[in-house]
């Protein structure tokens, strides 16, 4: 019985030795564990800190921002000037000189219906090729006039060209930009659409400070230089938009359907 109680007891010992032993390491691979884990989320957000902006310099293009600042506020500016110059001149100066109050409705009706038809084009065609041409039919025009001016060749009709210059108010082309613009970001085309409706809106800004500048600039240019400082202006304004219109259809990302 005593060598049994004996044995008993050494292995009780043993068994409590091991536990002891298992017990030790068990908190020694804890501590360790935890140690190394607190070190890896004191480095992982030091990392992200850095990688960060890597990545943001790395998705920025300033190629992207220009156009977006040309499209949004330079464009609108550029294309309210150019459409609002005939309004602030053209009846004085026909009522001034040989034609009468008759002629001036007809003209500014002739105006107001090539700003129609080049709406009507736009709903039709979307595509920075038709942006080029309508432009170009202002600048054209503004351009006749003042050759008209200079050479004395049917300068009492000098504001028919005019009348034609309605065709180069080419806003909705904004959205077609946007949406070539936007059309490479993520998110759903529904996102896309709203960005783009976004970015619309603050281009109205541009739209009145474009009308009150083309305003301003051409009273003060008809009462001082008369119909030759208007047609300057005028074919200097086209010119600008042309200009814009080619540097935003350089820029922009290929698109993905234009139907010209």
């Amino acid at each position: 019985f005593l060598q049994r109680l004996s044995a008993t007891r050494s292995s009780l010992r043993s068994s409590i030795t091991s536990l002891r032993t298992s017990t030790s390491s068990m908190g020694r691979s804890s501590v360790r564990s935890s140690v190394r884990s607190s070190v890896e989320l004191s480095v992982v957000p030091e990392q992200k800190e850095q990688e960060e902006p890597a990545e943001a310099a790395a998705g920025f293009s300033w190629r992207l921002w220009v156009v977006k600042k040309l499209v949004v506020h330079a464009f609108p500016i550029l294309d309210a000037s150019i459409s609002r110059l005939p309004f602030a001149f053209m009846t004085i100066a026909i009522t001034e000189g040989a034609g009468g109050k008759l002629v001036a409705c007809g003209i500014l009706f002739s105006y107001q219906s090539a700003r129609a038809a080049s709406q009507y084009i736009q709903t039709c065609y979307t595509g920075t090729k038709i942006s080029y041409v309508l432009t170009s039919v202002g600048l054209l025009g503004y351009a006749a006039m003042l050759v008209m001016l200079l050479t004395g060749l049917g300068a009492d009709l000098w504001y028919v060209p005019v009348a034609l210059t309605g065709m180069a108010e080419t806003l909705p082309m904004q959205q077609h930009f946007l949406m070539r613009l936007l059309q490479g970001s993520a998110g759903s085309i529904d996102d896309v659409t709203d960005r783009s409706r976004e970015l619309v809106k603050q281009s109205h800004t541009g739209t009145g400070i474009g009308s009150a500048t083309a305003f301003f600039s051409i009273t003060q240019v008809y009462q001082t230089f008369g119909l030759y400082g208007v047609a300057i202006l005028g074919l200097s304004v086209a010119s600008v938009k042309l200009s814009t219109e080619f540097t935003i259809g350089t820029l922009l990302p290929a698109a993905s359907s234009d139907t010209v």
